[in-house]
């Protein structure tokens, strides 16, 4: 729920390798946040899976307005996202699997934040809705929509700050609401 002050600027690069038998993947991503006048922050992510013989690819764009910041080093902070993303996988068009938890799809979304001190207890349920299904056998274009939840932990110590999060994604609404896609 945070959003930077004006002219705030904060990057961050993260990457894994994954190894199953044979297979390697080598997901990264790379993401900035740029603080905007009027409680408005804008995001921008770019990302790549080194996958064996190619290479998919994404991008993300999302603007966030604070709605609720936290009074003093104990309160509640909220805020409402809206995002767009897309990802592809050459020569074969959109990438089908979501690893990033970001999948080509417009969104809107309400982040909340509890933070007590350093301690920030996170969690973002956000709508989204794309022509793909994630994971999906088909890249045949059909409208579906489904919920990202996140959540996290984190200890803000100013120029240090150390976190865990997880996500998960509901099946697609028309699939039964709210059934957890779980991998």
């Amino acid at each position: 729920a945070d959003v930077l002050p004006p002219a705030g600027l904060q990057v961050a690069f993260l990457a894994a390798i994954f190894a199953d038998g044979l297979t390697v993947r080598a997901p990264a991503v790379l993401g900035a946040r740029f603080g905007l006048q009027g409680g408005v922050e804008l995001d921008a992510a770019a990302d790549l899976i080194v996958a064996g013989d190619h290479a998919p690819f994404g991008a993300s764009v999302s603007a966030r307005y604070a709605l609720l910041r936290p009074a003093g080093p104990v309160g509640l902070g909220a805020a409402l996202q809206a995002g767009f993303s897309a990802q592809f996988d050459p020569p074969d068009g959109v990438l089908l699997s979501d690893t990033f938890a970001d999948f080509s799809a417009i969104s809107l979304g309400v982040p909340l934040e509890l933070a007590a001190g350093p301690v920030r207890v996170l969690f973002s349920p956000s709508v989204a809705a794309s022509l793909w299904t994630p994971m999906a056998g088909t890249r045949d274009p059909a409208f579906t929509a489904w919920l990202y939840l996140r959540a996290g932990v984190l200890l803000d110590f100013g120029q240090v700050v150390a976190g865990v999060s997880a996500s998960a994604r509901t099946l697609p609404f028309a699939a039964g609401f709210p059934g957890l896609g779980l991998p």
